[in-house]
């Protein structure tokens, strides 16, 4: 059987999911009517989402044209540039935070991280797609 290669776009949109799913995940485990057993079904969810994206990871991928890796290239300047403002800034919060009366946990603080994760992660396919369509 003939395996089917993804192109880069799709690896990358594919890329995000598994994130934004995780993401909901914990989203859904911070509300309080859910029962424990429900909650302790939840933990489980985000392994089983790593091991499918390890599974993927496996797959046959598109070799990359001299194109898609220049603008591969020029988006990941950019998302570098981008989530290395959000984490100064992110620092900043946190390091303002504590002298203030606003106490911070750690699941809040990784809460966020995670969010920035999923932002570049976004940004990184939209910004490729972008590019890839203008042919730039």
């Amino acid at each position: 059987m003939k395996e089917k290669k993804l192109n880069l776009r799709t690896q990358l949109f594919l890329e995000s999911i598994p994130c934004l799913l995780v993401f909901i995940i914990i989203l859904i485990d911070k509300l309080d009517f859910l029962s424990s057993t429900v909650k302790n079904f939840l933990g489980i969810i985000p392994w089983v989402i790593l091991i499918i994206t390890w599974k993927y990871h496996l797959k046959k991928k598109e070799g990359l044209d001299e194109l898609a890796n220049t603008i591969l290239g020029k988006v990941n300047g950019i998302c570098i540039h981008v989530l290395l403002v959000l984490l100064v800034a992110f620092a900043f919060f946190i390091r303002l935070s504590s002298f203030s009366y606003t106490n911070l946990s750690l699941n809040l603080i990784s809460d966020i991280l995670f969010l920035l994760i999923f932002s570049i992660m976004s940004l990184k396919y939209l910004l490729f797609s972008y590019y890839d369509r203008k042919e730039i």
